[in-house]
């Protein structure tokens, strides 16, 4: 994705791993992008091969692809690291609910881009599920904020759900400690490495 104010780059959605960077130096851009303010190299894994995925770029448009304002790429670029974003369901783009995984370009200091990876909900739900029926009780793998990334039980919560406001906000609530437990029994095992936990509830 390439773009004056923010993007060049790729990213691939359906699943595939890719690259997205962001340039916000307009001397960079000028002589590529004279005719846009956003612009994201981004391709998607099909069937038939890869392909590029467009977005509408028109500020006037209702399904104007405004992404310097979505977390995936605010988030990064702000704090200087790596963050997870999601899962979230991405409209005007893939339409699908996804994971994106994004990390700043820094050069001296600053963030001049960002490099991304989605990946489908469906598809992690599919590796995830299996290992969380072992935990012997009904039980979720939940981001920092309370959603689902997959579950043991569709009728409970279903990857993508938010959990039951209470629940989701003791969960918030915890999201420092690596392992909590709730006045109803239900315990957060929070992951070392990723900004999610393994949730389990007594049945």
């Amino acid at each position: 994705r390439i773009g004056k104010r923010a993007g060049c780059g790729e990213r691939r959605g359906r699943g595939a791993p890719a690259a997205l960077l962001r340039f916000e130096n307009p001397r960079q851009l000028t002589p590529h992008l004279g005719d846009v303010s956003l612009w994201l190299q981004w391709w998607t894994n099909e069937p038939a091969g890869p392909a590029f995925l467009d977005c509408d770029w028109d500020p006037n448009s209702p399904t104007f692809y405004d992404y310097p304002k979505l977390e995936w790429f605010r988030e990064p670029t702000a704090r200087l690291e790596p963050w997870v974003a999601g899962p979230f369901f991405d409209g005007g783009a893939t339409n699908l609910h996804i994971i994106t995984i994004s990390a700043p370009v820094i050069v001296d200091g600053s963030a001049i881009g960002v490099a991304a990876a989605d990946m489908r909900l469906d598809q992690i739900d599919r590796m995830c599920s299996p290992r969380l029926h072992e935990v012997g009780q009904r039980a979720a793998l939940v981001s920092r904020d309370g959603r689902v990334v997959s579950s043991t039980d569709a009728s409970w919560c279903a990857a993508g759900d938010m959990l039951e406001p209470e629940l989701a906000e003791w969960c918030a609530r915890a999201v420092d400690d690596h392992w909590s437990v709730g006045p109803q029994g239900q315990t957060l095992a929070r992951m070392l490495t990723f900004p999610w936990g393994v949730l389990s509830v007594p049945d």
